[in-house]
């Protein structure tokens, strides 16, 4: 995968080009194998206790998810329960219903986020 990761609008599918080249490709169009690709969403902001969905990706092709990056546009302070964050990826495959969890971030206590600061998931 290229280094230096492209700032992408929230939703679009960037893949790596020959030359190592982050470059923006259509989702719903079917991909040749062997090619890094990356997605990027917005996660809206929400209250203590309310629970937000927010859709990252739609794969026309399988694939296998290597690493996902939270990177909050403001700071961000772990609590404890009930104040708690958690983001989860999952994958919901081709029916949209799956459950498998594909990476999990618990923002509980001692665990922060600094504004625009890359955090592996």
């Amino acid at each position: 995968m290229p280094d230096i990761l492209p700032t992408a609008t929230p939703g679009t599918v960037v893949a790596a080009d020959a030359s190592g080249r982050w470059v923006p490709v259509d989702p719903t169009t079917l991909l040749p194998g062997g090619v890094d690709y990356m997605a990027t969403a917005s996660v809206p902001a929400v209250t203590i206790a309310a629970d937000a969905t927010t859709p990252v990706a739609i794969a026309p092709f399988a694939g296998t998810v290597a690493s996902v990056t939270y990177v909050p546009s403001s700071a961000i302070t772990g609590a404890a329960s009930p104040a708690s964050r958690l983001f989860s990826l999952y994958n919901r495959g081709q029916a949209g219903a799956g459950t498998t969890v594909v990476a999990i971030l618990s923002m509980l206590g001692g665990v922060n986020a600094a504004e625009n600061d890359m955090k592996d998931v």
